[in-house]
């Protein structure tokens, strides 16, 4: 017989391995979940879509100029903005087809809107462009840039081509528009898979903005009279890395206020383009943005391959050759 010290002892085995026996049930039930959700976030995250620029606090007096077929972000998981003029028409049929490719493999929970601004194509582009969109199941939307809206130093010349001024316009007309995701995309840069699949994770791990880092730092490609104007040392930021003026991500929600900033220096060729800098010297849009995410205390360090790939066309580009590869009919 078990004595009566012994049957207490029993008692407390008995009741710490029933406490360990519903402890493993609970942890592998939570461990479960967590997996799940895990699994799910990125459809989680793409069904919560940004919401309709009718209903944004951040809205300006230039949104009453929307059209009404594109006031909503309803239906689309992320925007997608890029530009051209005719010496880069052929760069942009190589991002058009890379784009349809694309979306093509990705899952059917992602939708993103593609816009692409007109900066001066030609007639038969613009042709080509909308005989283009059945082929493409209407991927893309095409839009004409209104340089008169905007300073005098933003129009394309071979010298200066608008000290990219009107890079940074557009991205500013598509944060207003579009809040949320937004993405601005060179011609040259094909944005890969994998970014477009994790974007909000992407943008959540670097709160609201990233920007691949590009060759040189800032003492090379930020001239001085962009710390004048800002009235900074510049001497602190020399051995900053560059982001990259040809692909950058936007959470609008977190990161508007750079946007803005942005837009506010991109109106002043004082600010954008300093007395005594060129191309030799100062990289326009991308120097006063990599200076912005500099004094927001971030970073432009990822590597660009883990986002995009970026294509130089030059020496086999040639925009006559490649027509018969983007439509199916060419009579024009």
């Amino acid at each position: 017989m078990i004595g009566r010290s012994g049957r207490h002892s029993l008692f407390i085995v008995i009741c710490v391995v029933l406490i360990f026996y519903f402890l493993c049930i609970s942890l592998s039930s939570f461990w479960r979940k967590n997996e799940l959700e895990d699994r799910n976030q990125n459809i989680i995250s793409f069904k919560n879509l940004p919401p309709s620029s009718k209903n944004s606090k951040n809205i300006s007096k230039n949104s009453k100029n929307i059209s009404k077929s594109s006031k909503s972000s309803k239906g689309y998981s992320f925007t997608i903005v890029t530009a051209a003029s005719s010496n880069h028409w052929c760069q942009l049929t190589y991002w058009i087809n890379n784009i349809h490719n694309i979306i093509q493999v990705l899952p059917n929970y992602i939708k993103p809107r593609i816009i692409i601004y007109d900066l001066g194509l030609n007639k038969k582009h613009n042709i080509i462009l909308e005989k283009s969109k059945e082929k493409y199941q209407n991927l893309y939307e095409l839009r004409k840039f209104k340089f008169s809206k905007y300073p005098n130093f933003w129009n394309l010349d071979k010298h200066t081509r608008g000290d990219f001024g009107w890079k940074v316009g557009i991205i500013k007309e598509m944060s207003i528009e579009f809040p949320g995701y937004l993405i601005w995309s060179d011609t040259g840069t094909f944005i890969g898979q994998k970014a477009l699949e994790n974007l909000p994770n992407i943008l959540k791990k670097y709160n609201g903005f990233i920007s691949p880092r590009s060759p040189g730092n800032m003492g090379e490609w930020t001239h001085p009279g962009v710390y004048k104007y800002f009235n900074d040392d510049g001497s602190k930021y020399e051995n900053n890395t560059n982001c990259n003026g040809g692909l950058s991500f936007f959470d609008t929600k977190k990161t508007q206020y750079l946007i803005d900033a942005w837009y506010k220096c991109a109106l002043k060729k004082e600010c954008i383009a300093p007395p005594g800098s060129n191309f030799t010297n100062h990289r326009q849009d991308q120097a006063i943005l990599t200076y912005l995410v500099t004094i927001d205390h971030r970073k432009c360090d990822e590597r660009l391959k883990d986002l995009a790939r970026v294509h130089k066309f030059d020496y086999n580009c040639r925009s006559d050759n490649e027509i018969n590869k983007y439509i199916s009919d060419n009579n024009l």
